[in-house]
C-alpha cells in the first residue's frame, strides 16, 4: 500500500488534471474491471491473415503464365529427305562499260549487337589464278534493299573480273547482312 500512496502523490504533483486524483483513479479502475468481450465478438487475428493469403493466391494464379504442356514423344522420328545441288554460275560476257546485274542474298543478321559494316563493292581482276584488287567503293542502302539486285557498270579493260558485294544495312531497327558475287569476262 505504500507504493499506492507514492504513486498518488507523484500523480498529484506532476499531472495537469483539474479534477481530483481519486476521481481519475476511479475512471481507470472502472475501465480495468470491465469484463472481457465474449470470444465470438472478438476479431480473430487469423481471419485477416487468411484473407491476405487468399488475395495473394488469386493474384498469383491470374498473373503467372500456365505451365508448359509436355510434348508427346514420337516413337520414331519422321524420315527427312533432303536434296542438294550445286548451281554453277553461267559465264557472263560483256562489252567494256556494259551493265552487270549482281543478285543479292539479304537475310536477318544473327548478331544484332554487332557494329554495322557499310555495304561495299569490291572488283577483283583474275589473272592466272591470282586476284588483284581493282576497285572498292561504298554503296548506298537505298540502292540495295528494295530490289535485291545491284546494277553495276562493268570495268573498261578486257579481262576476267569477280565483283563482290558484302556488308550490313539497318532497316526498321533490324540489322540485315547482304552478300552477292558475280564473275564476268569483259571483251574488247
Amino acid at each position: 500500500m505504500a507504493l499506492d500512496r507514492e504513486i498518488k502523490q507523484a500523480l498529484e504533483e506532476n499531472s495537469q488534471w483539474t479534477g481530483s486524483a481519486d476521481q481519475m483513479w476511479d475512471n481507470i479502475a472502472a475501465k480495468l474491471k470491465r469484463p472481457p468481450k465474449p470470444w465470438w465478438q472478438r476479431t480473430p487475428l487469423w481471419l485477416g491473415t487468411a484473407a491476405a493469403a487468399a488475395v495473394i493466391a488469386v493474384v498469383l494464379r491470374t498473373s503467372l503464365p500456365p505451365p508448359e504442356q509436355p510434348q508427346p514423344m514420337l516413337e520414331s522420328a519422321p524420315r527427312l529427305q533432303t536434296f542438294s545441288a550445286i548451281m554453277l554460275d553461267e559465264e557472263v560476257r560483256l562489252k567494256a562499260g556494259g551493265q552487270l546485274e549482281i543478285p543479292l542474298d539479304i537475310y536477318l543478321h544473327a548478331d544484332q549487337s554487332k557494329m554495322v559494316r557499310q555495304p561495299r563493292l569490291t572488283i577483283w581482276e583474275l589473272n592466272d589464278g591470282q586476284e588483284e584488287l581493282v576497285e572498292e567503293r561504298l554503296l548506298a542502302e537505298e540502292d540495295l534493299f528494295p530490289t535485291r539486285v545491284l546494277f553495276v557498270s562493268a570495268p573498261n579493260r578486257a579481262g576476267t573480273y569477280r565483283l563482290t558485294v558484302e556488308g550490313q544495312i539497318t532497316r526498321d531497327g533490324q540489322i540485315y547482312a547482304l552478300y552477292g558475287s558475280s564473275e564476268v569476262t569483259i571483251e574488247e
